[in-house]
Order: C-alpha cells, then sequence, then structure tokens
C-alpha cells in the first residue's frame, strides 16, 4: 500500500465518518493499521471514531430519524415501529428515538406499549411537557384516568400555556360527567388557541347533554367558522335540529354531513331515523344499511332496522336484527328492549318479559325498559320486584326517574287500582296531577298522554266512595278487558242467590279486532294466560269492542280504507272475535259486556256522531246473534243507556266512554233472570 493509496483510503474513512457511517470508517483505519501500525493520522482518526460510536450510542443520528419522521407522517405506523424497536437497542439513550416509538405505538392503538416507550423518554429527559402529555394520552386510552390526569398536570407544570393537555384534561372531566368543570378548562384552551375547533365542538356537545339546546346550537356555529367543511360539526347540528322536532333543518343538516363525509355512519343512521319517523319507512331502511355497509359492526343501525321492520308488522325479521345487534353488542339496553317489545307484539310473553328484564339489568338507569315491563307484568297478575336481583341498585338510580314520569305513575296507580288498593291508586294518581301541574307532561307524545290523562280521570271517578264498593269477602267473578273491566272493579254483585266480588284484569288497548285470525298477537296471548290463571269454572265477564266503534278508530277508519261496507267489517270481526274465546272457553263460563250507547261528541259533526251510533247499534245487534250461535250469554249494557236518538241517556256514564256501579242492579237482573 503506497503514500497515494495511503491518503485515498484515509480520505474515505474520514468521509465515512462524515457521513455518519462510522463504522464503516473504523473498519477501514483498522485495515490501514495493520499495515501501517504506527501511521499517527489513522490512530488519531480511529480515536475520534471510536469516541463518535460511543457518544452515538445515545444520539440518533439525523438522518434515521428523518425517516422515522417521514413514515409518520405517511401513516405508515407500523414500519416505524419495527424500525423503532430496531432503533433502540442502538440508541436506547436518546430520547427521541423512544418519543417517536411511543407516538408510532399510540398511533397503533398499542398503548401499553405507548406508555413503556413514553415513561423510558421521560426518564432520559424529565421536563419535555409533551412527553408527559402523550404519556397521559396512552394512559387515559387504558381508562387508566388519575395517573393520567398526573401525567398532563405535570406537562402543564413544565409548560404553563400548553394548551394540548388542558384540552386533555377537559376531556377527561367530560368523560366523568363532570360538565361544568370541563367547560371551564375548554373556556381556557380557547384563550390559548381562540380557533381550535374541537375545543368548542366538545362544550356544544356538553350542552347538547345537558339538554341546553339552543346553547349548544350556538357554539356549534362558532365552530363551523373554523371548520365549515367538517362533517362531525353537521351531523351534531343535525340532532340538535332533530331534538327540537325541527326535522326539515336535520335533514338538511345529515345530509351536509354526508355530503362532506360520505362515510359518516352516524349521520346515514341518524337520517334514518328521521324517515323512520316520517313514516318512509324504504327510505330509513336504506339509510340503515348504507350505515351498516361502511361500518358492519354498527349495533345501532341493526337496532333501527329492527325497529322499522317491526312498524311495517315484519317481526320475524325484525327479531333477527336485534339479536344480530345483541351479539355485536352483548349489553346493549335498547337492543333489548326493542327485542322484548317485538316478541311482546308476537305475543311472546315470557321472552318479552325476560328481555326488558336484560335491558334494565345491563343499563340499571334505564327507566323506559323498566315502565314497559311495568306496563306488562299489570297485565300478567306478576309483581314486578319478583323480577330483579340488585333491587337496591336498581331502585337507587331509577327511583329518582320513576318520582317524575307521568306513565309510570299512572301504571303503578293502575296496579294498585287493580290490587283493590285505594291509598296507594290516590298515592300515585295526586303524584300524576303534580307533574301534569309543573309540565312534566308536555314532552310526552300524543298517544303516551292521552293514554295517561284518560286513565288518570277515569280512576280518580272511580276511587270516589260509593256504596257496596271494596267488599274483598266474596267469591270472585272475573272481569277481562280493555279499560272498561275497570268499571266495576272489586264491587260485589249477585248472580241467582250467590254474591261476587268483581275482581279485574285488565289487556290495555285490546279491540274485539285484536282476536280475529290465526295469528298470535299480545292480546290473544294476554287474554290465553289470564283465562289459563283463573280457577275452572270460573265466572269471567268479557268486555271488548267499545274501541273498535270509535269516530278515530276501528271499523269507520277500516272501511275507508279498505272500501267494505262497516257491516261486512263488523260481522267478520264479532265472528272472528267470538269464535276465539269459544275455543279457549276451557271449563269457565263466559259473559260478554255488549258495548253502552256512545256519547254525543261535540267535537265532531252531526254527521260522523249518527255515523258512530249505527256502528255500535250494528255491532251489539251482530254481538247478539253470534253469541246465540255458540250459546254464550249477553250483559246488554246498551239498552238502558241509550236514548231514542240512539245516544248515552247520561244516566250511567262517568266519563266520555265509560260506565261506573250504577248499572250493576240492571246487570245484575239479567243475570238472576
Amino acid at each position: 500500500m503506497g503514500n497515494l493509496n495511503l491518503d485515498l483510503i484515509l480520505s474515505q474513512a474520514k468521509s465515512f465518518h462524515k457521513k455518519g457511517m462510522t463504522e464503516d470508517a473504523v473498519n477501514l483505519y483498522n485495515k490501514i493499521l495493520n499495515v501501517f501500525p504506527n501511521n499517527h493520522r489513522a490512530k488519531t482518526e480511529l480515536e475520534i471514531a471510536n469516541n463518535s460510536i460511543e457518544k452515538h450510542k445515545s444520539t440518533i443520528p439525523p438522518y434515521l430519524l428523518n425517516q422515522l419522521i417521514e413514515m409518520y407522517n405517511q401513516g405508515k405506523l407500523k414500519e416505524m415501529s419495527d424500525k423503532a424497536e430496531i432503533l433502540v437497542k442502538e440508541f436506547s439513550l436518546d430520547f427521541s428515538i423512544w418519543n417517536m416509538l411511543g407516538a408510532a405505538n399510540l398511533g397503533l392503538k398499542e398503548f401499553k406499549k405507548a406508555e413503556i416507550a413514553f415513561t423510558t423518554a421521560i426518564d432520559l429527559k424529565p421536563k419535555e411537557h409533551f412527553a408527559h402529555n402523550n404519556l397521559g394520552i396512552s394512559l387515559k386510552n387504558q381508562d387508566r384516568i388519575e395517573p393520567a390526569l398526573e401525567s398532563f398536570n405535570k406537562a402543564i407544570y413544565y409548560k404553563p400555556d400548553f394548551f394540548e393537555a388542558y384540552f386533555n384534561i377537559a376531556t377527561l372531566l367530560q368523560k366523568q360527567k363532570k360538565y361544568e368543570e370541563a367547560i371551564k378548562l375548554y373556556k381556557k384552551v380557547i384563550l390559548y388557541k381562540p380557533d381550535l375547533f374541537d375545543a368548542y365542538n366538545n362544550i356544544g356537545n356538553i350542552l347538547f347533554d345537558q339538554g341546553k339546546l339552543q346553547q349548544a346550537l350556538d357554539i356549534y356555529k362558532k365552530a363551523i367558522s373554523f371548520k365549515p367543511n367538517n362533517s362531525e360539526i353537521h351531523y351534531n347540528i343535525g340532532n340538535i335540529y332533530r331534538s327540537q322536532n325541527k326535522l326539515n333543518d336535520a335533514i338538511k343538516s345529515y345530509n351536509k354531513s354526508i355530503l362532506i363525509n360520505p362515510n359518516n355512519f352516524k349521520a346515514h343512521n341518524n337520517l334514518g331515523i328521521i324517515l323512520q319517523d316520517l313514516s318512509k319507512f324504504e327510505s330509513a331502511f336504506k339509510s340503515f344499511k348504507t350505515a351498516i355497509l361502511i361500518n358492519p359492526d354498527y349495533a345501532e343501525a341493526f337496532n333501527n332496522i329492527s325497529l322499522t321492520l317491526r312498524d311495517q308488522n315484519k317481526l320475524g325479521e325484525s327479531i333477527k336484527n336485534s339479536q344480530q345487534a345483541i351479539a355485536l353488542n352483548p349489553k346493549y339496553s335498547n337492543a333489548y328492549n326493542n327485542l322484548a317489545a317485538t316478541y311482546q307484539k308476537e305475543g311472546k310473553l315470557l321472552k318479552a318479559i325476560e328481555n326488558f328484564n336484560k335491558a334494565v339489568l345491563y343499563k340499571s338507569d334505564y327507566a323506559d325498559a323498566f315502565i314497559n315491563l311495568n306496563h306488562l307484568l299489570v297485565q300478567c297478575w306478576v309483581d314486578i320486584n319478583n323480577y330483579f336481583e340488585n333491587k337496591k341498585t336498581i331502585k337507587e338510580k331509577l327511583i329518582p326517574l320513576l318520582k317524575t314520569n307521568p306513565k309510570y305513575q299512572i301504571i303503578k296507580a293502575i296496579s294498585f287500582f287493580l290490587k283493590n288498593d285505594v291509598i296507594g291508586t290516590k298515592k300515585h294518581l295526586e303524584h300524576y296531577f303534580k307533574l301534569v301541574d309543573t309540565g312534566l307532561t308536555k314532552d310526552m307524545n300524543e298517544l303516551e298522554k292521552k293514554f295517561c290523562n284518560t286513565y288518570a280521570l277515569f280512576l280518580k271517578k272511580l276511587i270516589l266512595p260509593i256504596n257496596n264498593y271494596f267488599n274483598q269477602n266474596q267469591d270472585k267473578i272475573y272481569h277481562l278487558g280493555e279499560s272498561h273491566c275497570l268499571s266495576f272493579a272489586h264491587n260485589n254483585i249477585n248472580i241467582g242467590q250467590k254474591k261476587f266480588s268483581i275482581s279485574p284484569k285488565i289487556i290495555f288497548g285490546g279491540k274485539a279486532f285484536h282476536f280475529c285470525g290465526d295469528k298470535l298477537n299480545i292480546y290473544k296471548a294476554l287474554a290465553k294466560y289470564n283465562i289459563d290463571l283463573m280457577p275452572e269454572n270460573s265466572n269471567i265477564f268479557i268486555s271488548f269492542g267499545e274501541i273498535d266503534c270509535r269516530h278515530d278508530q276501528g271499523f269507520i277508519l277500516a272501511s275507508e280504507k279498505t272500501e267494505k261496507t262497516t257491516k261486512h267489517i263488523i260481522e267478520k270481526t264479532v265472528e272472528g272475535y267470538i269464535s276465539w274465546f269459544k275455543n279457549n272457553e276451557k271449563k269457565h263460563i263466559f259473559y260478554f259486556f255488549n258495548i253502552p250507547a256512545p256519547i254525543y261528541n261535540f267535537d265532531i259533526n252531526k254527521s260522523l256522531n249518527n255515523k258512530v251510533a249505527d256502528v255500535v247499534y250494528t255491532f251489539n245487534k251482530h254481538l247478539e246473534k253470534i253469541l246465540k250461535k255458540y250459546s254464550f250469554k249477553m250483559i246488554d249494557v246498551y239498552t238502558s243507556t241509550k236514548n231514542k236518538e240512539k245516544f248515552s241517556n247520561n244516566s250511567f256514564h262517568c266519563d266520555f266512554c265509560h260506565l261506573d256501579n250504577r248499572i250493576i242492579k240492571i246487570i245484575e237482573e239479567q243475570l238472576s233472570s
């Protein structure tokens, strides 16, 4: 090796060193020294190179760090993580490489690995605020709230104006429902970063959760000024409009959200909910299906499809979709509640009860499911207290909600009345009327308002002191029917020489129509369940048909829709109604009430009033004929209640459609003849 070659090799080795290829430089210096052991330049440069190697064990070369940064910016997180895992072995004392490894694992949702990497980085540089913040994020995602808060606070300690840490603390407080504290911190974030979209958006979300809809809307609109093309904010605004029942505005917002981001599955889902409410079932179905195509594991969309199918009376398909929602989320209370309601509609009582029960067990403050279960059990002679293992926890969470729920108060009033408990009935009625006075019924839908108000006023009249009332010492005669079964509840009645106490068994909303056809439904199931529980050879009053005869339900509407005569529909209905009870007669004695004369309704015109009167007359005539055919007895409450125009003579009605116990003497005369 000549001097010229030696100079070239020394120059090349030095070049390797400058480029960070230190080990290659060392190899060349060692080769030189093997030939020229006393070469001063080679010895000096080798010592410098070796020192550099030792030093660089704690400092990653810039070109390698840049490679990792480029991978991060390109979203190649797995590749970045793998590369960083190798590099930390060589540069174990370098802060940056541990921080980059933590960032990669954070992006990959490998939160425990991220925690280890950030902890190591902090050990190397304890005062780096962003490392403490990143450690807090990894802990937060492991639901380790207190250590996460400690890390975020350390980040703030080392950098008091570090708004990201304040923001992260606020999100934790929001998750814990410490809303006022969270809002206070979000406002502090905004002081440091006035255009931070997420801070405004999250304040809006909190206000929405608190029911402060207009304030939330104002904040969301402020957020839009920073990110007008953000899909989430338009989705959030749509949710506000939906809550305010401004459905057209909500549809526009959801469509805007979808236009910006066609993959916003939540916007598709909520758009479907509105379309479903508008009875646009096909369009709703498409929206839910689109949400599922985007996110096949979206349990809420399956649950909503199930609701749409149930509204269309496609009960089997509805059940399958509820079950799919539960398979995706085994503790999805709404899906259990929905599944229970569908089983109830099918007439599968035990499955309905089981699933209402699960809905409450998985969400112990789920008042709607608890009320739905109460509503069903009241019709089954069952005490709801037998249905929950953890009664104390459920009571603690539910009682405050139930105290302010009008429907629950009415169901409890009915329940106590059915058990002949006047004190309990009065207590819940008084509570209901207080809720009415404070405006807590205004948010109820019209059907629920009508249900509650009708029963409240009816029960209020029935619990007035009346002679011959609430004697529990007689044998029972059962009265199965809708609200009319309460008219003579717990009164005494004589059949021949024997005295009975009338025991009501209610089936809410039952119509004669519901007993027609071959399919099982909730009304048939409840009637059969109640009949089967009654002792053999029981005397049973049956009261159905009055609802069928109203001007806004039943025969008159069916005639308008089908263009069949009311007479034809009545004849078919009465035949189906009575034949069902004949098939379920067993060893009991049935007495069927006909329909009392209708009260003249001054809210509708004379023609429609006359139509109602004719329908009642026709129903009663055909009922009498069919009862004779099947050898059943009829209790006539029509003749004694009508005037010459076939409307009520107001002698026995206690409200717009119900009789009270003043007519018992007339019933006794018929039963004893």
